[in-house]
C-alpha cells in the first residue's frame, strides 16, 4: 500500500512539473510575441525618424539660405547706400 502511494504522489508530482513546463512554455511563446512586435514597432520608428531627421535637415538649409540672402542683399543695399552717400 505504501508503495502504491509512493507511486501515485510521484505521477502527480511528475504531472504538476509536466503541466508548469507547459505552463511556462506558453508564457515564454507569449513573452517572444510581445519582444518580436516591440522591435518591429522600434524598427518603424527609427525609420519614421530618420525621414523626419532628413525633413528638418532639409528645412534648416533652406531657413539658412533665407536667412543668410536675405542679411547679403540687407548688408549689400546699405553698402551701396552708403557707398553713394
Amino acid at each position: 500500500m505504501s508503495n502504491d502511494r509512493r507511486e501515485d504522489d510521484w505521477v502527480r508530482y511528475k504531472e504538476l512539473v509536466l503541466s508548469e513546463i507547459d505552463r511556462l512554455h506558453e508564457d515564454i511563446k507569449s513573452t517572444e510575441k510581445e519582444l518580436l512586435d516591440g522591435i518591429s514597432k522600434l524598427a518603424e520608428n527609427q525609420t519614421k525618424m530618420s525621414h523626419d531627421i532628413v525633413k528638418l535637415k532639409t528645412q534648416a538649409t533652406m531657413w539658412g539660405l533665407g536667412a543668410g540672402g536675405f542679411i547679403s542683399a540687407v548688408i549689400a543695399f546699405f553698402n551701396d547706400v552708403f557707398m553713394r552717400s
